[in-house]
């Protein structure tokens, strides 16, 4: 499915209208009643042991064994050191960017739902 450029601006938008906070069960917003089904959570850590440091991802699905993995950080290919103030901002972009691209395969249909973007799962995908 090819998506439009006006789709993935739509995306974008709804993007920075997400909340900042982490659902916590339930959530209720100006008379509407949101109830978690399912989270993905990615989270980055620094991890220390004895006198070696580094920078780890885990990413979990709820009720599923976390993946854990070292980051490592590359110029050109090239492993390099960062300091704490890059990696952090690495690290947000890497992050906006898979969410921007999870985004991206929402569609639009003012016949289905609307002007707002929608996500679809099709329930004989493999």
């Amino acid at each position: 499915m090819r998506l439009s450029i006006t789709a993935l601006l739509m995306c974008a938008l709804s993007l920075t209208a997400c909340d900042d906070q982490k659902p916590d069960g339930s959530v209720n917003v100006q008379g509407t009643h949101r109830e978690v089904l399912q989270g993905f959570q990615t989270t980055f850590y620094h991890v220390s042991e004895g006198k070696q440091r580094w920078i780890e991802v885990a990413i979990a699905v709820d009720s599923s064994k976390t993946f854990r993995m070292p980051v490592f950080f590359s110029d050109n290919g090239r492993l390099v050191q960062v300091n704490d103030d890059e990696a952090r901002a690495l690290i947000d972009k890497w992050l906006k960017e898979r969410a921007a691209n999870v985004a991206s395969f929402g569609s639009v249909d003012p016949k289905v739902g609307g002007n707002a973007p929608f996500l679809a799962i099709d329930r004989n995908s493999p």
